[in-house]
């Protein structure tokens, strides 16, 4: 091997200075919200939130189809943004229980070029009631935090409806294929999340209504 490593570092003298480190200050996101009558729009929230706790009731009475199928234990609720203002989407999943989780975003606009968000959340009847509950605090002057805004308000503010989901709020193929009409015949793919807890549970109902279950997991 040619040559000599024993040689002096290059040094820069006169074009740097020594400073005291300086911690990062914390990036604060700004989050819009619709300004609102709180009181008179909670009350319209919270009823509609009552509708879909009494839907779980209704549920009960109905009777399935097949023999052997399982009652789901949850209902699924469509959340929709007002005009032009977004979700604080982490909100809308309970990591803590589990009595209530977000499942699907989309996005969709207006004529007027306005945005707004639809959102897909599992409730289940402990979620439901947990709901209730924040709403009934945003309502509550009482129950204002420190800087006087209303509990939970990032959760509840944009929230201008609340529908029972319909299955095409489960179709995630929009921007390439149209949810299929009343009229039309098609052949159904469906895939599921995975879990530990509910793949056996869900292998069970799918071969007692006698779907075809695919190789893919």
């Amino acid at each position: 091997m040619s040559g000599s490593f024993n040689k002096p570092h290059l040094r820069i003298k006169g074009f740097s200075e020594s400073q005291a480190y300086k911690y990062p200050s914390k990036v604060i996101v700004g989050f819009d919200k619709k300004e609102r009558n709180r009181a008179l729009h909670g009350v319209i929230i919270l009823s509609k939130l009552n509708q879909i706790k009494h839907q779980f009731n209704i549920d009960k009475t109905i009777e399935l189809p097949v023999e052997g199928l399982l009652r789901e234990d949850a209902i699924y609720v469509q959340f929709y943004s007002a005009w032009n203002f977004k979700f604080d989407f982490d909100q809308f999943t309970d990591n803590r229980t589990g009595k209530y989780r977000l499942l699907n975003i989309q996005q969709e606009k207006n004529k007027l070029n306005q945005e707004r968000y639809k959102i897909l959340v599992l409730l289940k009847e402990g979620g439901i009631s947990q709901f209730i509950k924040k709403v009934e605090e945003y309502i509550n002057p009482e129950k204002d935090l420190i800087s006087g805004s209303p509990k939970n308000e990032k959760l509840i503010v944009n929230i201008e409806d609340i529908q029972l989901a319909t299955l095409e709020a489960f179709w995630t193929d929009g921007q390439v294929n149209h949810f299929p009409q009343i009229e039309e015949e098609v052949w159904w793919e469906v895939w599921f999340r995975k879990s530990e807890e509910d793949d056996t549970k869900i292998l069970k109902q799918l071969s007692v209504i006698g779907a075809k279950i695919g190789d893919s997991k």
